[in-house]
């Protein structure tokens, strides 16, 4: 099924509404970028750049590996609650299920290696958690 072809009228009101969405949609965005701050989160004197995908904990930005990134942000937007393995797994490896393997515990060492230790502390058969303090 084809669509009946712009008369000059109406190609011409076609091509007002783009240009009128198209305008507005620029002043948004530039307005957006004029008045936004960067996106950071910060808990206990880390803060993690969510544009930069880095985390700083006052010695400088250090950059973050995507999984570490995920990793990081889940831990920050749970900041002094415990986190299980299974609840990483489903919530940053998208896995609902425990595949048997190490692998949170490989990202969490790496995060700890990049933080410095005392930042992320391992709960005896619980999990993990984020020092908010």
């Amino acid at each position: 099924m084809h669509a009946p072809p712009l008369t000059a009228v109406g190609r011409s009101r076609y091509e007002e509404c783009v240009t009128s969405v198209y305008e507005e949609c620029v002043e948004s965005i530039e307005d957006a970028g004029a008045s936004a701050e960067r996106p950071i989160l910060r808990s206990g004197g880390i803060a993690l750049d969510l544009r930069l995908r880095t985390v700083d904990r006052g010695t400088g930005p250090v950059a973050l590996t995507a999984r570490e990134f995920h990793l990081m942000r889940f831990f920050m937007l749970h900041a002094g609650r415990p986190c299980s393995r299974e609840q990483l797994l489903a919530e940053v490896w998208d896995t609902p299920f425990d595949p048997g393997t190490n692998v949170v515990d490989v990202c969490v060492h790496r995060l700890r290696h990049k933080l410095g230790h005392g930042s992320i502390e391992t709960l005896r058969n619980v999990g993990y958690v984020l020092d908010a303090a």
